[in-house]
C-alpha cells in the first residue's frame, strides 16, 4: 500500500513539474513579448553609451547588432525558463538544461540572420548562420550520444555565438576613425519644456529656423498652441535673438499664426536676416525691421544663395530672383517652377527628369537659367542637389558626397561611413559645409541617433563631428557663421554652439 502510495505521489510531483514548465513556458514567453517592444529603447541606450566612450562604430552596423543582440535577449528570456524548467520535470540536471536552452536560443538567432540578412551581403549571412547552426547541432548531438563531452558542448556553443558576432567585429575594427568632436561653447534653452526637443518642422524646414546674423544668433519656433480661429488650429510662434558670445536671449517676439505653417529664416550677406511668413521682412540682429519689406501675393520663398545675396522667388510658372538686401526683383526671369537650392544666376532642381536620354537612372540634376535647362548629373540615387558657392555643387546619394563644378564634373568624391547623408547647410564664404546623418526607428517613426559631420569645401576633408544628445522629432538645427568656424546645433529645448577644434 505504501509503496503504491508513493508511485502516486511521484506521478503527480512529475505531472506537478510538467504545469509548472508549461506556466514557466507562457509566462517567459510574455516577457520576451516585452522584451522584443523595448528594442527600440535598448537602442537608444546603446548609441547613448556609444556616445559616452571612445568608441564610435558605424551606426549601420551598430543597429544591426543591436536588432541581433535583442533577439538573442528574448529568445533568451523565453527559453532558458523553459529549459530549466523542463529539466527539471525529466530529471535532468540544470546545467544540461542551460547547455539546450543555450543551444536552442543560438539556433533561433541563426534563422533570424538567415531571413533578416542583417549583413549587406546575403550569401556571406547565410554562410555564416549555416556555420554557426552546424557548430551548434555538432555540440549538443556529441553530448547528447556522449554524456561526458560537457566541456566541447559549452565550446560549441561559444564558437556558434562567435561566428554570428565575428562580421559584427570584424565592421567595427575596419571603421574608418571619426574626425574630432567639435568643441561645445555654450548650451542653453529657448523653452525649458522638454516637448520643445522635438520642435524642429520638418527635416528640410529645420535647417532654416536659425541663422547667424552680425553678433547674435536668430531662432524661430512654435512655442506652444493657441485657440482656434475657427475650425482652424492656431500655434504661437517666437522670434528670438541670442547673444553670439553667451546664448543668452536679449530680445523677443511673439505672434499667433497657423498651425504647422512654420516660419523661416534666411542669413543675408550684409549681416540682416530675413524673416520669411507669408511675406518677407528683413530684420536687424535684435529683432528691429532692417526697412526691406516685401509682400507675397503668389507663390513662396524657399532658397537663398549660400552667400545671402539672392534669393528665389516660386512665382509659378518660373523663379524670380529677389535682391536679398532690397527684396527687389532682379533682372530676368527662370524658368523652372521647383527649385532646390539658388545662386545669383541659376537654379538647380531635381524634378525634371531626364528618361527619354537615360531610361535606367533616376536622378538627374538640372540647372536653369536665362539660356534653358543644362543636364548635370544623372545617377541612381541622390537627393536636392544644393550650390555651395557661386561654381560648386553638391550631390549626396548613394553613401557618396559628390561635388560639381556648374559644367558637371565631378571635383571631389568622398564615400561616407554610414547610409543616407543628407545637407545641412554651407557657410558664407562657401569653406565648410555639413552633411547630417540620421537613424530613424521605423515604428513609432523617431530618430535613434543623429550626428553632424563639417567638411571642408577645397578637400572634403571631415574636419569635426558633433553628435546630438537631445533628439528632436525630425533633424536637429544646424547653421554656420559667416567664416565657418563656429555654427549651431539643436533644438529649441537645447541649442548649442560650436567651434571647429
Amino acid at each position: 500500500m505504501g509503496m503504491q502510495s508513493d508511485a502516486h505521489s511521484s506521478r503527480w510531483r512529475v505531472l506537478a513539474r510538467w504545469l509548472l514548465a508549461a506556466v514557466v513556458c507562457g509566462v517567459s514567453f510574455l516577457l520576451a513579448l516585452a522584451t522584443l517592444f523595448l528594442i527600440p529603447s535598448n537602442e537608444r541606450l546603446g548609441f547613448r553609451l556609444l556616445d559616452a566612450s571612445w568608441v564610435h562604430p558605424p551606426v549601420a552596423a551598430c543597429l544591426e547588432l543591436f536588432a541581433l543582440a535583442g533577439i538573442v535577449a528574448a529568445l533568451s528570456v523565453w527559453i532558458l525558463p523553459t529549459a530549466l524548467a523542463i529539466s527539471s520535470a525529466v530529471g535532468v540536471t540544470r546545467e544540461s538544461g542551460i547547455r539546450y536552452g543555450l543551444t536552442l536560443t543560438l539556433l533561433l538567432a541563426c534563422t533570424y540572420f538567415w531571413f533578416a540578412k542583417p549583413l549587406s551581403s546575403p550569401a556571406i549571412t547565410r554562410s555564416l548562420a549555416i556555420t554557426s547552426a552546424a557548430l551548434l547541432l555538432c555540440g549538443a548531438g556529441i553530448s547528447f550520444v556522449s554524456p561526458g563531452a560537457k566541456r566541447l558542448h559549452f565550446i560549441s556553443i561559444a564558437a556558434g555565438a562567435l561566428v554570428l558576432v565575428l562580421p559584427f567585429c570584424v565592421t567595427f575594427a575596419a571603421a574608418p576613425r571619426d574626425p574630432p568632436d567639435a568643441k561645445r561653447l555654450w548650451s542653453t534653452s529657448l523653452d525649458p519644456n522638454p516637448w520643445q526637443s522635438m520642435n524642429t518642422g520638418s527635416s528640410y524646414g529645420s535647417t532654416r529656423q536659425a541663422v547667424f546674423a552680425g553678433d547674435r544668433i536668430l531662432a524661430v519656433f512654435d512655442s506652444g498652441s493657441a485657440p482656434y480661429e475657427g475650425k482652424e488650429p492656431m500655434a504661437r510662434y517666437r522670434l528670438v535673438s541670442l547673444e553670439l558670445q553667451t546664448g543668452a536671449a536679449r530680445e523677443s517676439r511673439e505672434f499667433i499664426g497657423k498651425w504647422g505653417n512654420m516660419p523661416a529664416l534666411y542669413a543675408t550677406g550684409d549681416e540682416h536676416a530675413i524673416f520669411s511668413y507669408g511675406d518677407l521682412e528683413s530684420l536687424n540682429p535684435n529683432l528691429s525691421p532692417a526697412g526691406p519689406r516685401l509682400a507675397l501675393d503668389r507663390g513662396r520663398v524657399g532658397q537663398i544663395s549660400p552667400d545671402g545675396a539672392t534669393l528665389a522667388w516660386e512665382t509659378n510658372p518660373g523663379t524670380t530672383l529677389l535682391d536679398a538686401r532690397t527684396l527687389l526683383p532682379l533682372p530676368g526671369h527662370i524658368s523652372e517652377s521647383v527649385p532646390t537650392s539658388v545662386n545669383s544666376r541659376a537654379v538647380l532642381t531635381d524634378y525634371i527628369y531626364w528618361y527619354g536620354d537615360y531610361p535606367n537612372d533616376r536622378f538627374f540634376v538640372t540647372l536653369t537659367d536665362s539660356k534653358g535647362q543644362h543636364l548635370l548629373y544623372h545617377g541612381k540615387c541622390g537627393e536636392r542637389p544644393q550650390f555651395l558657392s557661386e561654381g560648386k555643387i553638391i550631390i549626396l546619394g548613394c553613401g557618396v558626397i559628390r561635388i560639381l563644378d556648374l559644367t558637371g564634373k565631378i571635383l571631389h568624391e568622398t564615400k561616407t561611413s554610414e547610409g543616407s547623408p543628407t545637407f545641412a547647410g554651407v557657410s558664407r564664404n562657401g569653406s565648410r559645409f555639413a552633411v547630417g546623418f540620421t537613424t530613424i526607428n521605423d515604428d513609432p517613426p523617431a530618430p535613434l541617433y543623429e550626428h553632424f559631420v563639417i567638411y571642408d569645401t577645397e578637400t572634403t576633408q571631415a574636419l569635426a563631428i558633433v553628435r546630438i544628445k537631445n533628439l528632436p522629432e525630425y533633424n536637429s538645427w544646424f547653421a554656420f557663421a559667416p567664416d565657418g568656424r563656429t555654427f549651431v546645433a539643436g533644438s529649441p529645448y537645447n541649442l548649442s554652439l560650436y567651434a571647429l577644434p
